[in-house]
């Protein structure tokens, strides 16, 4: 069974680390999991940054159409959530209860309660975390989707490495084990 995991919204916030999960998720590495409102929290927040609104609407239109199984409606669940969790995250937690996530991928570690979740059998993990999970999963299957990921890269075009080293802002370790591979 592939691993069962909730993106948090800083997750699908940058587009280079956003485009390489949703590859490995299309190459069934794992399934991605979301609410409407991590989306609308992620789409809410690059609009605030100044990105167009009929592009962002294009971007989560295309997430919604690769993945229609990815929308979790956890309200019914945040009941169950751990009190040590973040009054601002408790719905991330209810989403993966509701879907049988055993991982929340986010960059806002200490919001979750890592210890407490123990309980629902959740494990939170960075961005750079999960990637290298994935990494260790199937190396072959990474490293094709960053190939694919620089060659469809088109603003501005990215070789592998440059790709990689824009990886690295948000996934340091990984983007190191990246570069050991190709020999960089």
């Amino acid at each position: 069974m592939r691993r069962r995991a909730v993106l948090d919204a800083n997750c699908l916030f940058g587009i280079t680390g956003t485009d390489l999960l949703l590859r490995l998720a299309e190459a069934d590495l794992f399934e991605p999991l979301w609410s409407k409102r991590i989306l609308d929290e992620a789409f809410n927040a690059l609009r605030r940054r100044g990105l167009q609104s009929d592009g962002l609407a294009r971007r989560r239109a295309a997430m919604e159409s690769a993945f229609p199984l990815a929308v979790v409606d956890g309200r019914a669940f945040i009941d169950q959530v751990p009190p040590g969790v973040d009054q601002a995250d408790r719905h991330v937690v209810a989403t993966a209860i509701a879907a049988g996530a055993g991982t929340i991928v986010t960059d806002n570690v200490r919001h979750f309660a890592p210890d407490e979740l123990s309980s629902h059998r959740i494990a939170v993990t960075t961005l750079d975390g999960f990637l290298g999970a994935m990494f260790d999963a199937d190396q072959n299957v990474v490293i094709a989707a960053v190939r694919s990921q620089a060659a469809d890269t088109r603003n501005p075009p990215l070789d592998v490495t440059e790709l990689t080293d824009r990886l690295a802002r948000v996934a340091p370790a990984f983007a190191a084990r990246m570069r050991e591979s190709l020999g960089q």
